[in-house]
């Protein structure tokens, strides 16, 4: 047995100490199980900037808002809420290749899809939009030229109206990764000046390169991923990271595309979670039970990516998702509290997936079992919905 040894200067502890807690932190928040408990970690945690999806675009390339008869939706009560304990406010849009091209290439649907985003987002008083348009590798070069106008279209549109634009963005690694999508790039931003901020998804490694039995999001691959990322966009300031906070599991040696994502109440349930151990390249937490692997992060998985993405000078971090997950350790007696009070301050995910159905308590005994059941958010992958 090998027995890793990690040594650590009383230089890098004093450095991490007063790094730790230096980014602002966002959540994002999707309709539907497993995640109507999200409402509880942002009660209970400060989170500056929360990020519920609102809007989906249709394979017509027409937006849908909504939906508004599920937890999370969006109703009245639920935008009220959202805005009573965040400072920012970001309405996400989902969409998938077949939307985002309808949408793109055409001039009615662009007005009036921008036309749908602003009255939203006014009725709302929120802060901005988020667009969550993946498939990126399947983007062709026109699909790049009629994007950047779309966004510059859209991105003056909100900025006349007082609204700012975040737009989500795949985790490129190295020359390989980018050539994977590379009608994707992220220097095309620094001439993009009406997007305000580029948001990383820095994770869902194990449905790359990966596969199944990886971390969601490897250290050492989280690390190259903002280093490119930071040497394409030249203001450090416009970059968000995001990072998991979920689990995962599918059959050893499986197709990508069987694997099951699962937040860590849903892995609690899960047979063998008592045996899981931590892994040190990325401090998650696996096991595995009858040929089935299983991954979740915890507080501590959450704290030492934190802990990574602000050693390289990052400000803002962006966790996928709330409910049903861990929250990081509060830095200081403001960030938690038995239920935090609400901002005071306030101005004005897509992700696809198919699912087994696991309900669980908080409690690691619970083994309740549901029925199985869909939901599309913006993510490529199957989720585990809870009823």
């Amino acid at each position: 047995m090998k027995i890793r040894v990690v040594v650590f200067s009383l230089s890098f502890l004093c450095c991490v100490a007063s790094i730790y807690g230096a980014a602002t932190l966002q959540g994002w928040i999707y309709p539907g199980g497993p995640t109507c408990d999200a409402r509880q970690t942002y009660h209970q945690n400060h989170i500056d900037t929360l990020k519920p999806q609102y809007f989906n675009i249709q394979d017509d390339g027409s937006i849908a808002v909504g939906p508004t008869d599920t937890c999370n939706g969006y109703t009245s009560s639920n935008v009220a809420d959202i805005k009573a304990y965040s400072k920012n406010q970001y309405a996400t849009v989902a969409c998938q290749y077949t939307g985002f091209q309808a949408l793109i290439h055409s001039t009615d649907k662009v007005t009036s899809a921008i036309q749908t985003f602003v009255s939203t987002l006014q009725q709302a008083n929120f802060t901005g939009l988020e667009i969550d348009c993946e498939n990126y590798e399947s983007w062709t070069p026109s699909d790049n030229t009629a994007w950047k106008a779309f966004l510059t279209q859209l991105g003056n549109k909100l900025h006349s109206n007082g609204f700012k634009l975040m737009i989500d963005g795949p985790a490129i690694d190295t020359i390989e990764t980018q050539g994977g999508v590379p009608n994707f790039k992220y220097e095309d931003f620094n001439n993009l000046p009406m997007v305000d901020y580029v948001c990383v998804m820095g994770y869902d490694n194990q449905l790359g390169d990966g596969g199944t039995g990886a971390a969601v999001s490897p250290d050492e691959w989280l690390s190259k991923v903002i280093n490119w990322t930071i040497t394409k966009v030249t203001d450090i300031n416009k970059v968000v990271i995001g990072i998991g906070s979920y689990g995962y599991h599918g059959n050893e040696g499986g197709e990508r595309d069987q694997q099951v994502q699962d937040t860590k109440q849903q892995s609690e349930a899960y047979p063998g979670y008592s045996t899981a151990t931590r892994d040190p390249g990325s401090l998650e937490m696996m096991w595995t039970f009858n040929g089935t692997f299983y991954d979740y992060a915890d507080t501590t998985t959450l704290d030492h990516r934190r802990i990574l993405v602000e050693s390289f000078g990052i400000r803002q971090i962006s966790v996928w998702h709330l409910g049903g997950n861990d929250w990081f350790t509060p830095t200081n007696t403001s960030d938690s509290s038995s239920e935090s009070s609400p901002s005071s301050t306030t101005t004005g995910s897509s992700r696809t997936t198919t699912t087994t159905t696991t309900s669980s308590s908080s409690s690691s005994t619970a083994t309740t079992t549901s029925s199985t059941s869909q939901f599309t958010s913006s993510k490529g992958m199957k989720i585990g919905v809870m009823r």
